[in-house]
């Protein structure tokens, strides 16, 4: 705006975009109008750029705004093994992304059944992320070091169980004349059963 007659102005590209052909399109100030190109394209092609920072962050925050460019937007929303509302992101001229990272809460996992032998009971109530130990249950011996396990995005725990050898029974072993105890009986283990049986 304002040129005397005879000069020349470059028409470029508002600020977050930027030239993708050859360059800018020059137009000159003829009396009381612009005269562009006498041939060629007459307005600059003009690409939105890419937004680099400012991008949703968090934990459990997942997000499609890789290659949001100016004036477009994008979500942001929790990943598997996070519960929480989406949120929305704009990409501006000054290549920044503008919004609200979603609160993104782990969700809990599902009971961990494995068995008798186990006590499970610390990973009660454990969530995406987070670990606990898994040793034996009474009338079990742990052979060599507790289990862990992992909370994991798919609701279900993932690890290895220790190894729990069945303790002998010493207490309450059947007796008396009037029994006829099998000899299986002296040697009895958590879960494991004998015969007992009336004398002749």
């Amino acid at each position: 705006e304002g040129k005397p007659d005879g000069e020349v102005c470059v028409l470029a590209c508002a600020d977050g975009y930027e030239i993708s052909d050859a360059g800018p399109v020059l137009y000159t100030c003829s009396g009381s109008a612009y005269a562009g190109p006498s041939s060629g394209a007459q307005f600059p092609a003009c690409t939105p750029k890419n937004c680099t920072s400012g991008a949703p962050n968090g934990r459990g925050v997942a997000h499609d705004c890789a290659g949001a460019a100016t004036g477009g937007t994008c979500t942001a929303s929790c990943s598997n093994g996070y519960t929480g509302n989406a949120t929305a992101f704009s990409c501006a001229a000054t290549g920044e992304l503008s919004g609200t990272s979603p609160t993104c809460v782990p969700s809990e996992c599902r009971p961990l059944s494995l068995g008798e032998a186990y006590r499970t009971t610390a990973c009660e109530g454990k969530t995406t992320g987070q670990t606990c130990f898994v040793d034996c249950a009474d009338g079990w011996s742990l052979a060599k070091k507790p289990g862990t396990y992992a909370c994991a995005a798919s609701g279900d725990f993932a690890g290895s169980p220790p190894t729990c050898l069945p303790q002998p029974c010493t207490e309450a072993i059947p007796s008396g004349a009037d029994l006829a105890v099998g000899e299986d009986c002296s040697s009895l283990r958590t879960l494991e059963t004998c015969n007992v049986s009336c004398a002749d």
